[in-house]
């Protein structure tokens, strides 16, 4: 005989997405099987060429807004070199090392009123430190890397699209 046993909700309700070198791994908590993939396509976008781990589990128990969250949270990580959030119920915490230290300030500013409604964000983040200038045959070498890239831009033309940011 099968039996089919539901279990409550999860609390707290957690996710940590961590980005370094070139893989990022979501693990924890998706409300729904459509969510858990809605993520993952979300990250493959916001980090090209990055292999994607996928260590979520499907469970009930997630707030109002949670994918949305996650959205805004993902964003606000493509912009490091490296670096985490983790989220617990409707708390975010981001933490890790900007490319620019306008970034660092940025991210710090905009963090917790981009998220949605009922969820709080604190950044930990520190800016990269800059090193010496390159060799011109150096630098021509590190820009050779971007000669197959694509960069999309907004309609207007205006702003880099976020999936390209990480790019840069």
């Amino acid at each position: 005989a099968k039996v089919d046993v539901e279990s409550g909700p999860v609390s707290p309700y957690r996710l940590s997405v961590s980005r370094k070198d070139n893989a990022v791994t979501l693990a924890g908590h998706a409300p729904d099987d459509a969510a858990r993939l809605r993520m993952i396509d979300f990250a493959r976008r916001s980090f090209p060429g990055a292999t994607v781990n996928d260590r979520l589990n499907v469970a009930k128990g997630a707030p109002a807004h949670y994918v949305e969250a996650i959205d805004v949270s993902l964003d606000q990580l493509a912009r490091l070199d490296e670096g985490e959030f983790v989220m617990s119920d409707a708390s975010v915490t981001l933490s890790g090392v900007a490319r620019y230290p306008q970034s660092q300030n940025d991210i710090a500013a905009s963090l917790p009123s981009a998220l949605p409604p009922g969820f709080r964000g604190e950044s930990h983040v520190n800016a990269k430190e800059l090193g010496a200038p390159m060799e011109a045959e150096a630098c021509r070498t590190a820009l050779g890397a971007f000669s197959h890239t694509v960069f999309r831009f907004t309609p207007d033309d205006s702003a880099l699209m976020p999936e390209s940011t990480p790019t840069l």
